[in-house]
């Protein structure tokens, strides 16, 4: 229960007819990114218009090691939120 099934001419659904487990995760923590990216500019669109300008002026070295450091702790976050 609960192994995916792929068949041609089908999607990849659980044998329940469910979607798998990580698809949902991935969608809801793409949701998740969106809410909270809308409510920054929602909330403070000056502090979010100066942040941005912040970054045009950072170094694409310096912007790559902030992503990969961000990326790092979200994957350890979920990792232990999984645990």
């Amino acid at each position: 229960m609960g192994e995916p099934v792929i068949a041609a001419g089908r999607t990849n659904k659980t044998r329940d007819g469910r979607e798998p487990k990580l698809l949902n995760d991935l969608w809801t923590g793409a949701a998740l990114a969106l809410v909270l990216e809308g409510v920054c500019y929602a909330l403070m669109p000056g502090t979010m218009r100066r942040l941005a300008a912040r970054m045009a002026e950072t170094s694409a070295e310096r912007l790559r090691w902030a992503g990969l450091a961000g990326a790092c702790i979200g994957v350890g976050l979920v990792w232990l939120a999984r645990r």
